[in-house]
C-alpha cells in the first residue's frame, strides 16, 4: 500500500495541479493510543472464544435434591452430570428437580442424561422433575418428541427442591 505522502503525489501529478494537503491523523501500530485499541480487541476476542463452561449448583432439602444446571451441558460436562445423578439416586432420595433454567446450551448427550436422570429416578423410586430451559434448550425437548414424556415443573423456585 502506498503511504500518504507518495499517493498525495500521485494524486498530484494525476490532476496536474497542486498537491492537496494530507488531512489524515497517523497513529503508528507501536503508538500509545493503536496499542490500547489493540489490546481491547485482544481482550475481546479472547473473552468471545471462552467458553461458557457448565456449572452444578446442589441444593439438598433433607432427602430431595434438586440440581440447578448453568451454562453448556454438553459431551464433557454431562459425564459430569450423569456421576452426579447415580450417586444421589443409589442413596435414600425421595425427589430429583433438574432445574435447567440457566442452561445456554444442551445438545444430544445432555438430552441422554437426563432421560438416564428420569430412568434411574425411576429405578431408585423417587420422584424427578425438571424445570424448563431457555427456548433454545426446550426446543430440543421438542424435535425429539419428550416435552409429554418428561415431568416438567411450571414453577422455578430455587427454594424448593
Amino acid at each position: 500500500m502506498r503511504g500518504f505522502e507518495e499517493l498525495n503525489d500521485w494524486i498530484g501529478e494525476q490532476g496536474g495541479g497542486a498537491r492537496a494537503p494530507l488531512r489524515s491523523r497517523h497513529i503508528r501500530a507501536g503508538s500509545a493510543v493503536s496499542g490500547q485499541r489493540n489490546q481491547q480487541r485482544s481482550e475481546q476476542a479472547e473473552q468471545a472464544e471462552q467458553p461458557v463452561g457448565f456449572e452444578v449448583q446442589h441444593i439438598v432439602s433433607a432427602d430431595r435434591h434438586r440440581l440447578s444446571l448453568r451454562g453448556e451441558l454438553d459431551l464433557g460436562p454431562a459425564a459430569e452430570l450423569e456421576g452426579i445423578l447415580e450417586r444421589i439416586c443409589v442413596d435414600a432420595t425421595s425427589a430429583v428437580v433438574l432445574d435447567l433454567s440457566r442452561l445456554t446450551f444442551m445438545g444430544s448427550t445432555g438430552l441422554r442424561v437426563i432421560l438416564l436422570a428420569q430412568e434411574l429416578c425411576e429405578r431408585h423410586d423417587c420422584e424427578f422433575r425438571v424445570v424448563p430451559g431457555p427456548r433454545n434448550v426446550q426446543r430440543i425437548f421438542e424435535l425429539a418428541g419428550l416435552l409429554e414424556v418428561l415431568p416438567l415443573e411450571s414453577d422455578a423456585d430455587p427454594q424448593r427442591p
